[in-house]
């Protein structure tokens, strides 16, 4: 069963209205992702490059205060996806 269909199945339906589930459906779809793991793999990776990123450019001065925070609401994004899979998935 496809991944969307299965979390679409299993999420409930007050979840479903949540931003983050679109997005997480958008990034299943964007990325051709088929499998649970590559997807927990994948929003580990993203979750780690965005953490990196901000550890980097936060303290910096060098990024723009409206990147960093961009960066900090995907960020937010990322783990809320994470946590639906891990939760409704795995």
């Amino acid at each position: 069963m496809p991944l969307k269909t299965e979390l679409s199945e299993k999420v409930p339906a007050n979840l479903k209205k949540e931003p983050e589930f679109q997005a997480l459906l958008d990034q299943i779809k964007q990325q051709r992702i088929e499998e649970k793991a590559h997807l927990v793999k994948f929003l580990e990776q993203e979750i780690a490059l965005v953490e990196r990123w901000l550890e980097e450019n936060s303290h910096s001065g060098g990024a723009a205060i409206k990147a960093v925070r961009s960066k900090i609401v995907h960020l937010g994004v990322l783990k809320k996806s994470l946590k639906l899979v891990r939760e409704f998935l795995l």
